[in-house]
């Protein structure tokens, strides 16, 4: 059983749309149809998510759909925009609401894509992760990530983690949200073998593994690279556990950065990021007001080439020759580029303060562009 926030996630933000989220008390999909005919009594079963473009359905059949699907206990119902559908109709939005049934929308993917997702989720050994984990244990750091601090909770943390009241923790956390459930076995004995005193749960099917301020995490480090070479590992700074909301935040926006900037290291620390703390640390929205300014954006819309040669420079700690190497052109071309630049946004690049900013900034607008947003 997957649940279908889940399932969302694991789409691209820009290929779905709640138009109705519903409360019709279950969450959980069983299985993903595409709906091929408007008799669904014959064929829908409890906890279906129905894709559909509702292609050759008239007004009352529509109606009859979105009631029957919330007869039939459907976890929901996802319209596929296309040629013939320029807008899910808006009567049918009014029947799900009235119907209390979840109604999405889809673009810009294929069922086919969908459905694997679906297959993919459910696919994972699920069963075999509550042998490991301690149902207790795992409510109390869920509780304590959401900044809710219960005292009772927070005792049998410490306990577990042995861990003084000043103590600190260091939260490590799978890059993939879910994975087959022999390789979380194997996660999860090299936790206990390599970690002294750990304290391993699920969020949001994010696996997190909490390491007392003693642990030693070099050999626990190489053994999963070792043996499980797929796995990518994301840990934070040293906190308290009492900050563990905020760092939960910052480490959900550093899957994004690791997402976005392909970095490939099978593990990454949050303190090795650099200047890149910055941007997990902050909002994209206050980034882009106290860095951006207009001549830079113009540059980037307007003159790529010279915004790429200018990233490039940074690259390659200033270096004209590797950057020109990068480029796929001679050194000299470069710098008349880099001398156009400075002309342009009426910068030295040899004054350190300015660099540092247009470091920080090219950076910036070169994530903001793959898609990266917090």
């Amino acid at each position: 059983m997957v649940l279908l926030e889940s399932l969302l996630s694991e789409l691209p933000d820009d290929c779905f749309q709640w138009l109705n989220k519903g409360n019709n008390g279950t969450n959980d999909v069983t299985e993903v149809m595409v709906m091929a005919t408007p008799d669904i009594n014959n064929w829908i079963v409890p906890g279906e998510l129905v894709l559909t473009s509702l292609f050759g359905l008239s007004d009352a059949e529509q109606e009859s759909l979105v009631t029957g699907l919330r007869r039939n206990r459907s976890t929901g119902l996802i319209v596929k925009k296309n040629d013939y559908l320029a807008d899910v109709p808006k009567q049918v939005i009014e029947y799900s609401k009235k119907n209390d049934l979840p109604l999405l929308e889809l673009r810009n993917i294929t069922y086919r894509e969908v459905i694997k997702k679906f297959d993919h989720l459910k696919s994972l050994d699920l069963a075999s992760r509550e042998k490991f984990v301690d149902p207790q244990l795992e409510k109390d750091i869920q509780e304590t990530f959401r900044g809710e601090n219960n005292p009772e909770g927070l005792y049998r943390l410490r306990q577990r983690l042995k861990l003084s009241v000043s103590g600190k923790v260091r939260v490590i956390m799978t890059q993939q949200k879910d994975f087959p459930g022999e390789e979380f076995k194997q996660l999860v004995n090299a936790s206990e073998t390599f970690i002294v005193n750990c304290a391993i749960g699920f969020i949001d099917h994010n696996l997190v593994i909490l390491a007392n301020d003693r642990s030693e995490l070099q050999e626990f480090k190489h053994n999963v690279s070792e043996k499980l070479p797929k796995c990518q590992l994301l840990s934070s700074s040293l906190t308290s556990l009492k900050e563990l909301h905020e760092v939960y935040r910052q480490m959900m926006n550093m899957r994004k950065l690791v997402n976005t900037d392909h970095l490939k290291a099978p593990f990454i620390s949050i303190d090795s990021l650099g200047v890149d703390k910055l941007f997990i640390s902050q909002s994209s929205r206050f980034l882009e007001k106290v860095l951006v300014n207009s001549q830079l954006k113009l540059l980037q819309t307007q003159q790529p080439v010279l915004f790429e040669s200018l990233r490039a420079y940074f690259l390659t700690n200033q270096n004209i020759t590797q950057a020109a190497k990068r480029l796929f052109i001679h050194p000299k071309s470069l710098a008349y580029r880099l001398h156009k630049v400075e002309q342009i946004l009426d910068v030295n690049l040899n004054d350190a303060d300015q660099s540092l900013y247009l470091n920080l900034t090219t950076k910036f607008l070169a994530l903001r562009r793959a898609g990266f947003y917090v």
